[in-house]
Order: C-alpha cells, then structure tokens, then sequence
C-alpha cells in the first residue's frame, strides 16, 4: 500500500512507448502522423484542425507527431517517435539506401526537457515481411485514431478561451 500526499504528481502511464538512452528498437509498420500544438501553459497538446484552426490563428505554431508500431527492447506496441529520432532515421536511411525496418537501431538520448537530443545508431539486421508491416500499421491506425479524438475533444474544450499571444487559463 502507498500513502500519496500530493495527488497531483500521480501521473498517468503513457499508451505509447517511449524510448530511452540506450534502448533497442525495430520499426514494424509504415509511418503515422499527425498535425498537433503544444500549450506550454496547460503542459498538454491539442489536434490542429485542418480548416481554420483557432490556435494556428492565434500564432501556435503546429508540431507533427510521428508513430510507429514497433519494438522497444522487449515490448511491443505503439511508439511515438521524438521528430530528432524520426529525422536520425531517414538521414541514416538515405546514406544507408535500406528501409529502416530492415535493421535494429540503438537510441542515443542526451539532455532533457526541449533541450532533449536524439541520435541513432545502427544495429542487428532484421527480416520483415510487407504483410506483417500492413497489419501492424492497421493496429497502429487504429490506436493512433483514439488518440487524435482524445486531442480533438480538448482542443475544442480549449479553443473558445484561446486568444492571440495568450494561452487559455
């Protein structure tokens, strides 16, 4: 039994995976992403509507999030991939002239917070078929939808109070 006595830092545990200095990962479906801001003053994101998006108007400027369904050292599931990891992939990728999904790659984390920088480094080849990849990415499609209409319902509870230069209370 656990006694909390700041309810507040009770936090609830992540849907996606989240990798960490030194982790293993192998990437098992196709790219996802999505269109989101971040309200530094709620600490929360929101979907960024694709017509007249209040928070475009008011001078956020929109983030993508890109997922993958994949491995994480022994876990599998959805990952949200840091844009700096995504972007260490496709520069790896391009020298490589190899899917990414045809290798492991080994995380490197340095800093925190949004100094927070992300390197990948090259491991084990790994063998993939196009059907696995198809079905990964329907699941991925799938939990990636129930998370768009968690940041949908908060940025049209958020959207009316938000004005230019000044983030909701």
């Amino acid at each position: 039994m656990e006694t909390v006595k700041n309810e507040q830092e009770v936090k609830r545990p992540s849907q996606f995976l989240k990798p960490i200095d030194g982790s293993v990962i192998i990437l098992a479906s196709h790219l996802v992403r999505i269109k989101t801001h971040y309200l530094d003053s709620r600490k929360t994101g929101v979907l960024c509507s694709p017509k007249n998006c209040p928070f475009c108007s008011a001078g956020q400027i929109p983030r993508y999030e890109y997922f993958y369904w994949g491995k994480l050292d022994t876990d599998e599931g959805v990952m949200r991939m840091p844009s700096g990891m995504f972007f260490s992939l496709n520069d790896k990728e391009a020298k490589l002239k190899k899917s990414k999904r045809e290798f492991e790659w080994i995380v490197s984390k340095s800093g925190e917070g949004k100094s927070t920088r992300y390197a990948v480094t090259r491991g084990k080849d790994v063998e993939q078929d196009e059907k696995t990849i198809v079905v990964n990415t329907g699941k991925l499609v799938k939990a990636v939808t129930k998370y768009e209409k968690s940041l949908k319902a908060r940025a049209d509870e958020l959207a009316p109070d938000f004005t230019f230069g000044e983030e909701p209370r």
